[in-house]
């Protein structure tokens, strides 16, 4: 009566690999065998403390759920299957209370995951309801709190900055300079013109006074007639 899926495995033929297998077997079904680095090859093995070789490397056959045997064929450049892993293994399973694929569980290589303690449920139509509900005040009220903060920027007008060099500087002092020269030398030059024509204007006073005077004495001189003037009148 067989009670490990190696006794169960009658029918086993001698098969070859091209390439170790991946690390992807359920935990509950490793025993012995480990994923270790050995020799250049990384695979599974299992540790013998005592013999020739310590670590001997074996192959998860998922078709039969059973360990193998295996060794490297140097001629073909492969991996041969030559048997079913013996007793001395540690590797047998329990063919009676063989789990569903279902049942396989975690797989060797990956962390651990805690299970969730909460059945999953389809959530009742009012549930949904006021989560649809609340999910769109919240967008409205995240709409409002950008609108409000784009109302609230400012952003003022450039100033505007006017730079003069100092060259511009220069020649608008210089034209200011020059204003004032001219503005005095206009002063000067009709102070001058009016301090000569003050003589001229007494001097024409004078001699008006003087032929007034003349006329003056010739009006009043006594003159005899032309005789002339006389004889033919």
């Amino acid at each position: 009566m067989a009670f490990t899926t190696r006794d169960q495995w009658t029918t086993f033929r001698t098969y070859f690999i091209e390439r170790r297998g991946d690390r992807n077997v359920p935990v509950q079904f490793l025993g012995a065998a480990r994923w270790r680095e050995y020799r250049g090859e990384t695979g599974y093995f299992v540790d013998f403390a005592s013999g020739p070789t310590r670590y001997r490397p074996v192959e998860f056959n998922f078709d039969s759920l059973c360990w193998v045997e295996v060794t490297w064929n140097p001629v073909d450049n492969r991996w041969d299957a030559v048997r079913p892993a013996g007793r001395n293994y540690n590797c047998d399973i329990d063919a009676r209370n063989l789990p569903t694929r279902e049942q396989w569980g975690r797989i060797d290589g990956q962390e651990d995951e805690e299970p969730s303690t909460s059945e999953p449920r389809t959530p009742a139509p009012s549930e949904t309801s006021q989560e649809g509900d609340q999910s769109e005040s919240e967008d409205e009220s995240e709409v409002a709190e950008i609108a409000q903060a784009a109302e609230s920027l400012h952003i003022a007008e450039p100033e505007t900055i006017h730079i003069r060099s100092p060259e511009v500087e220069m020649a608008t002092a210089t034209i200011t300079h020059t204003e004032e020269m001219i503005a005095e030398e206009v002063r000067r030059i009709a102070e001058e013109a009016e301090a000569h024509l003050r003589p001229i204007d007494k001097a024409g006073h004078e001699s008006g006074s003087l032929t007034g005077t003349h006329e003056l004495t010739r009006g009043n001189t006594h003159h005899e007639p032309d005789p002339w003037i006389q004889i033919h009148s």
